[in-house]
């Protein structure tokens, strides 16, 4: 018969458990409450809690949740029930009767108050252990999105537009104090800001020796000019290659109505480096190296040292409403000059010196012009090619919409003899108007000023090739309006003369074409003709 639990005053014998245990584990349900755990049933002096003991079976080897009991029973339960065969035997061969049947099972006795405590103990013991672990990595995986956050939140917080004023800084304006140091103390600063900033030089004359504004900066950069600047005319200061110079710089804008003066007078007479071996630097009186994406707008240049405006090593900048102004006898006064830069885009301005209005010589590729006014001047040319390094290509040029007054050339590309190996190709010049120019369109591969004559033919190497005059009109004021020498060793080809019309200013005189070493093509009207 099962044991009888919980009923009476008697003692309770809980299955599975040793006698030994069994006795020690018995108790009066009069006695209690434990003063140890707080539990009935039993006595301080029993309490299995107090001595660490299994609350089952009352072993000091072990818990609870490890005993060999528990095991054994579960093992037990999970026995499969067998089918009586002789009972199926005796359903087919006799009637069915009728009858009750009881079964006797042993039963688990339910845990008790001490074995809930302990599982419940147990289960709170793993959750808050993983739950910690969770927690530290949730709160790491947090702290890294927080800093990659902050990191992209920092990189395009930018502040309002602010403006450095040159004078806050201590510019003078006084046309003779030198102003060098307050301009490089408020370029600096604005060089820093996180947002738009404008270097602003108010009205008044500002003397500026030598100097070089230099990047990265942080946000779009705007030096706005509205006074004068003047150059220095002591020797000692000038003997360099950059008056003004801006250097590394992206989303650079240099605007303004001022002025840039030059005050090449006090230095021209020292440009003797065609005679002179030992002839000292002059300054371009504005100069950028490495600038991108950048703009230049509404300045004026007067009577630069040597070079107006020099762009080097630059990409997509645009150049308009500039006014360059100089001596016709200036010399080397280039009104823009272009060496290594790619898509440059000038328009809408008016250039007047002692040389090129625009000059674009090796590394120049994908400028675009238009809307010029060269006069006087020596035109616009592409070169002088092939003097520096080997393969220094130029391509992309195209030259369009402009007039020239009263230069000493029209359209030019002209390359030394002798020369090294390079390419220029796909050249354009288009809607051009000629006032009383000396030699209008030509092509000089023996350029070599101050040379001696050689008598032989050109060593140029650079190969022209794909170059179109089209629409090209007005007066010449030389008797050879047109004129393609191309080298002999290399020849000019697809060379295209598409309406061509040029007179010559003598009376009673036609103009002439000369051309040598040229294979192309000619098309519309050809005045002078002739050459293709």
């Amino acid at each position: 018969m099962p044991p009888k639990i919980g009923r009476g005053n008697g003692a309770v014998q809980v299955p599975g458990m040793s006698s030994g245990a069994s006795q020690r584990g018995l108790v009066s349900a009069s006695r209690g409450p434990c003063g140890y755990c707080g539990k009935p049933n039993h006595t301080e002096k029993v309490c299995l809690k107090k001595e660490r003991k299994c609350l089952r079976c009352g072993s000091a080897d072990h818990q609870i949740v490890n005993c060999p009991s528990r095991s054994r029973e579960w093992s037990r339960s999970q026995q499969p029930t067998t089918t009586n065969p002789d009972q199926s035997k005796g359903e087919k061969n006799g009637p069915k009767v009728s009858a009750r049947a009881y079964a006797l099972e042993q039963h688990q006795a339910p845990d008790s108050f001490e074995d809930v405590e302990n599982k419940i103990l147990l289960e709170a013991q793993y959750i808050s252990q993983n739950s910690r672990i969770m927690a530290s990595r949730l709160a790491f995986c947090i702290a890294i999105v927080l800093i990659f956050l902050w990191s992209v939140a920092d990189a395009f917080v930018y502040s309002p537009p602010k403006i450095f004023n040159v004078v806050n800084y201590g510019a003078r304006a006084d046309g003779n104090t030198d102003d060098s140091q307050a301009f490089l103390r408020a370029w600096s600063d604005a060089c820093q800001w996180k947002g738009s900033s404008t270097v602003l030089i108010p009205g008044g004359t500002y003397m500026l020796h030598s100097i070089t504004f230099s990047g990265p900066c942080l946000g779009e950069m705007t030096f706005f000019i509205r006074g004068t600047l003047k150059a220095p005319t002591i020797p000692a200061l000038f003997f360099t290659d950059t008056w003004i110079g801006f250097h590394s710089v992206d989303n650079l804008t240099v605007t303004g109505s001022g002025y840039l003066d030059g005050q090449g007078a006090s230095a021209w007479h020292y440009n003797d480096c065609f005679k002179n071996s030992q002839c000292l630097p002059l300054p371009s009186s504005l100069r950028f190296d490495f600038i991108r994406n950048s703009k230049i707008q509404y300045l004026s240049s007067i009577n630069s040292k040597k070079v107006h405006i020099n762009l080097f090593a630059c990409n997509n900048i645009d150049i308009s409403y500039v006014r360059v102004s100089a001596p016709e006898n200036s010399p080397n006064t280039d009104g823009i000059h272009i060496g290594a830069s790619t898509n440059i885009k000038i328009s809408r301005v008016s250039i007047g010196t002692g040389d090129d209005c625009i000059s674009m010589v090796s590394g120049s590729q994908n400028i675009d012009i238009s809307e010029v006014i060269c006069g006087p001047g020596h035109g616009i040319s592409i070169g002088s090619l092939g003097k520096g390094s080997q393969n220094q290509n130029v391509m992309g040029i195209s030259v369009r919409n402009a007039t020239f007054w009263n230069t000493e050339n029209g359209v030019r590309i002209k390359t030394w003899s002798p020369s090294w190996s390079s390419l220029t190709s796909n050249i354009s010049f288009q809607n051009i108007i000629m006032k009383n120019v000396g030699n209008p369109i030509i092509i000089d591969q023996k350029y070599c000023p101050h040379c001696p004559p050689s008598g032989g033919e050109s060593v140029s190497k650079v190969q022209i090739r794909d170059v179109e005059f089209n629409d090209i009109s007005g007066t010449s004021s030389s008797k050879v309006a047109l004129s393609l020498q191309c080298s002999k060793l290399v020849p000019c080809q697809n060379v295209k003369l598409v309406d061509i019309d040029l007179a010559y200013k003598g009376l009673g005189v036609l103009a002439i074409a000369s051309c040598s070493n040229v294979i192309g093509t000619s098309y519309g009207i050809q005045n002078p003709g002739g050459c293709l």
